[in-house]
């Protein structure tokens, strides 16, 4: 029995060539991707986010770093109470006095300083004794968890492609 072997000849200058820039190709697809992923991270936790809850919903945003050797995606927002929204809270201390007089204001549309204060009294105090989102008829939000929980499957298959994508790139120098 016999085997043969064929060997195409290489250009030994261009694979060391792409050898050489791998890493570069990687890093580029990976910033793509990651670049790609939280854009529609962003868009899946705001659609999720609910509307009532001040600027919360437009405040979500990205940042996406290309370090040395790898690549990092954050979805953030910097509006302090976007915790509580996403999980609520358990009964405990009482939250805020100023940012619960805010939301009577704006959500209640009470204007008359003495009934904000004693509406956001009510609602402040009803917060420490059962905490938020207690009533099943106003589940907890989890937006970003529900929003990455959705968008999942698509994002895992696109950095799973990575490599294909780097592949095609070096055969293409």
């Amino acid at each position: 029995m016999t085997y043969q072997v064929d060997i195409e000849p290489i250009n030994l200058d261009e694979a060391i060539r792409d050898v050489a820039n791998i890493d570069r190709y990687v890093l580029d697809e990976l910033e793509r991707t990651m670049d790609r992923t939280v854009d529609n991270l962003v868009a899946a936790v705001s659609q999720r986010t609910p509307k009532n809850t001040g600027n919360l919903q437009q405040s979500w945003s990205k940042d996406v770093q290309r370090g040395v050797s790898a690549v990092r995606g954050e979805v953030a927002t910097p509006v302090p109470y976007a915790p509580y929204v996403e999980k609520g809270r358990g009964p405990g201390g009482w939250p805020p006095r100023d940012a619960i007089e805010k939301w009577v204001e704006r959500r209640l549309q009470i204007t008359d300083e003495k009934e904000i204060r004693r509406a956001a009294f009510l609602i402040r105090r009803s917060i420490a004794e059962k905490g938020t989102f207690q009533n099943p008829q106003y589940p907890v939000p989890r937006m970003a968890e529900k929003g990455l929980d959705a968008y999942r499957g698509i994002m895992l298959r696109d950095f799973a492609a990575i490599p294909e994508r780097v592949k095609q790139r070096v055969e293409q120098t």
